[in-house]
């Protein structure tokens, strides 16, 4: 049996939560032209009544199970992306598809998106797609640090800490290392407003976009994009979109001990460093030496679109997929990677490569001396076989969750090339994908309706980490 009475409860408090954040679309509205005031007023109301209906009544037994915890935290992301859709279906009177497809690409800060005409959209909408993909950011960052390494979800069990125990004595603890990260979170939204305000942005686009790089979520207030704004614009967005896909933890970690070697040393974050600076450059050359652009260029959108991929944002600056095969392919690789774990971003996470690759260095080198000992670490710890086992699992889940969704959305009348790219765009929580309608200079309106469910589905299972929306699908689980 479930502890329902507490799953709803919780539910109901997170709705509370929403419903308040929807006052800074409803402020927007009130000190712009007032479109959508009344929209999202409304939505404010409906929200509150139905959290008013599930917290009403405190429950008695506060404790949660493994089974609980699974299903609670994909309730809580599926039942906030439906309440969420509310102000897009009463201000664009677009679809429930359309809106729940918007809202699961903010709160999942996948980027895809299928609204357009964004130049002439209620800035109040634009705050809050914003605003979905700010909180999504950080209800990952959370659930990354409390809640995937407890269950152990594809290795996670590395980063597990003090913070990840459960048990009613480390409960007040892992409270406050959630209270020190969301500081830590408000802190780097802040600086990088003030950053976009310097290099030229309103102070409505400033904060727009600082929610949509920190998180690595992508929707931005133009049609254009970032190509709309300064070069130092795009610089200062790369630079955040950088910071989010590094591990929040450490940067808590870093400023409690006032030791900021514990970042610069991590094996993550040096690899995930070395990956960008490397393939960067390697692209700045080719791109140059290809007379594609001049040098200048050549570096910012090579830097750029590299960071905008593995951090899995999705803004839109240039059409990356026609410069040549060479660089498409790479981009088609760095949407799989994905930023570090612990981060906002999505993707496969580098840890789990670099655990992968040193497996693979101990086998070859077991094959040259059958006899050796080797010891696989990772940031100096010991790799234990369960977790090891979760990585590999996870990988394989990953790879048949994209073929599974790719063929399903060919199925229902995408093209080959869109829908591989459309599922691993989904699953990765990238934003665009390759092709004409779906790529970067494109969206997703025109895909077929089932091709929408199906990819919020997807986006979903990737950002939950796969197996934790995986597990509910087997009849043993509901029988626990």
């Amino acid at each position: 049996m479930f502890n329902s009475a507490f799953i709803l409860y919780t539910l109901g408090s997170v709705l509370n939560k929403i419903a308040y954040l929807l006052l800074l679309p409803i402020i927007t509205a009130l000190v712009t032209n007032g479109d959508g005031l009344a929209e999202f007023s409304q939505s404010f109301v409906i929200i509150l009544f139905f959290s008013f209906l599930l917290t009403w009544k405190k429950p008695i037994n506060m404790a949660l199970r493994v089974k609980d915890m699974l299903l609670m935290t994909t309730l809580i992301w599926v039942v906030v992306g439906l309440f969420s859709a509310l102000p897009f279906i009463f201000i664009k009177h677009i679809s429930l598809t359309d809106a729940y497809f918007e809202t699961m690409s903010g709160l999942t800060t996948t980027g895809s998106s299928v609204l357009s005409n964004l130049n002439n959209t209620a800035p109040s909408l634009l705050m809050w797609r914003s605003t979905l993909q700010w909180i999504g950011g950080l209800g990952m960052i959370v659930m990354a640090v409390a809640i995937l390494p407890f269950l152990n979800v594809g290795g996670m069990t590395l980063f597990r800490s003090e913070s990840s125990d459960w048990s009613e004595k480390s409960t007040p603890h892992t409270k406050d290392i959630a209270k020190n990260i969301i500081r830590i979170y408000i802190l780097l939204t802040v600086l990088s407003i003030v950053a976009f305000m310097l290099s030229g942005m309103s102070f409505f686009d400033a904060i727009n976009h600082s929610f949509a790089a920190l998180s690595t979520g992508g929707f931005s207030t133009r049609d254009a994009g970032l190509a709309d704004y300064s070069n130092a614009a795009q610089w200062v967005c790369a630079l955040f979109m950088f910071l989010g896909s590094l591990p929040f933890l450490l940067f808590l970690q870093a400023a409690q001990k006032r030791n900021f070697k514990i970042i610069a040393y991590n094996q993550q974050i040096v690899g995930f460093t070395l990956f960008i600076v490397v393939t960067g450059l390697f692209l700045t050359g080719y791109l140059y030496q290809q007379h594609i652009f001049n040098f200048n260029d050549s570096l910012r959108f090579s830097f750029f679109s590299l960071i905008n991929i593995l951090s899995t944002s999705g803004f839109t600056l240039v059409n990356f997929d026609t410069w040549t095969s060479a660089t498409t392919i790479i981009f088609a690789f760095a949407f799989l990677i994905g930023g570090c774990s612990g981060s906002t971003a999505g993707g496969i996470k580098i840890f789990r490569f670099q655990i992968i690759f040193s497996l693979l260095k101990i086998q070859i080198q077991t094959l040259v001396h059958p006899n050796s000992v080797h010891l696989l670490q990772y940031n100096g710890k010991k790799v234990q076989n369960n977790t090891l086992f979760a990585i590999i699992t996870f990988i394989f889940c990953y790879f048949i969750s994209i073929f599974i969704l790719s063929v399903l959305l060919a199925i229902s009348g995408m093209d080959s090339l869109e829908a591989l790219s459309s599922a691993a765009t989904a699953i990765g929580n990238v934003g665009p994908g390759l092709g004409p309608s779906v790529g970067p200079s494109g969206n997703f309106a025109n895909i077929p309706e089932i091709a929408k469910w199906l990819m919020s589905i997807g986006m979903l299972l990737g950002r939950l980490e796969i197996t934790t929306m995986l597990v509910l699908l087997f009849p043993r689980y509901w029988k626990m």
